[in-house]
């Protein structure tokens, strides 16, 4: 079978500067771009890399070899391909995503995080979206991976009860950082767990933010604070059992009303170092499926909730 053609949008951190090191050298042993993660696919196959800065584009065509590039408007005048990532700043993700719709109307996107700079920009893209028939990904990359869709199917997961209280631990905004966990709350819980339609109480102290739900007597502990990625935590205390996310995602840990291991769901060092290529394998494989907009509308809902806490 052919590999199914690429364009990337924007080639900054995500789009492949987190592969690069300071010699411009492929840093080994991890896949955290989404030009390395086309690059090493197996179903993909990289045709068209977009930038504004000529210089930069110059630049990444030495490192990624004979691949057709440009701005914008130049590649949307190209042969469409069969998935456009969409990795540009977020003030720009609902422009970039009307040109490709215009130009590429059947082409499936894969949009970062948080999908649209507000609600408003991320409902836009949604409406078009639905409009045209399209598929769309959104980026949260953790709820790919294979040591949460372990944790969920575990069935003292399925014997938790009701969510108490949630508390995160990173560094970062509530955009590019914390949106991350609110989807991993939305994962676990559904999307009613973050409905605006809830009863909320909002209290800011310094850099951590306290959002209550009264309808559901549980609340929320967003923690800012300057620590390194692999440090970032979650903890999830539920009324049977409580739930550890350690290192940014890689370790579950499952545990009992005394805080002694259930279950744990654990990645190896590389797996983790290696999720943006776990999402491109989770798309090839979603691509046969009917069109979902459940990762969407949830996307949509962050959104929401995000501009509620900030």
């Amino acid at each position: 079978m052919p590999k199914k053609k690429v364009a990337i949008f924007g080639l900054g951190k995500i789009g492949i500067e987190y592969d690069l090191d300071f010699n411009y050298k492929w840093i080994p042993n991890q896949i955290k771009s989404h030009v390395k993660a086309v690059r090493e696919s197996v179903n993909f196959e990289l045709t068209y890399i977009v930038d504004h800065n000529t210089d930069k584009l110059n630049k990444m065509r030495r490192i990624i070899g004979d691949v057709e590039s440009g701005h914008t408007n130049y590649i949307l005048t190209c042969q469409a391909p069969d998935l456009a990532i969409i990795s540009v700043p977020t003030l720009e993700h609902l422009k970039v995503f009307q040109s490709i719709q215009v130009a590429w109307p059947n082409v499936t996107c894969l949009i970062e995080k948080p999908m649209g700079n507000s609600y408003p920009e991320a409902k836009n893209i949604f409406k078009l979206m639905v409009k045209n028939k399209q598929r769309i990904f959104v980026n949260y990359f953790r709820r790919y991976l294979s040591n949460f869709e372990s944790l969920i199917k575990s069935d003292s997961f399925k014997k938790r009860g009701n969510l108490l209280e949630v508390f995160t631990c990173a560094s970062g905004t509530m955009k590019n950082t914390f949106s991350h966990f609110i989807d991993l709350i939305v994962l676990l819980e559904g999307e009613n767990a973050i409905a605006l339609e809830n009863d909320w109480t909002l209290i800011s102290e310094n850099n951590r933010k306290i959002v209550y739900n009264r309808k559901t007597n549980s609340r929320f502990i967003f923690q800012n604070k300057d620590i390194n990625n692999l440090e970032f935590y979650m903890t999830l205390t539920y009324k049977n059992c409580s739930i550890n996310i350690l290192e940014n995602g890689r370790v579950i840990r499952l545990l009992d009303l005394f805080g002694l291991p259930i279950e744990s769901f654990e990645l190896s060092i590389e797996e983790f170092n290696s999720y943006q290529k776990t999402v491109l394998d989770k798309i090839s494989m979603r691509l046969q499926e009917p069109i979902d907009y459940s990762q969407v509308k949830n996307a949509l809902s962050i959104q929401k909730f995000i501009e509620l806490v900030d």
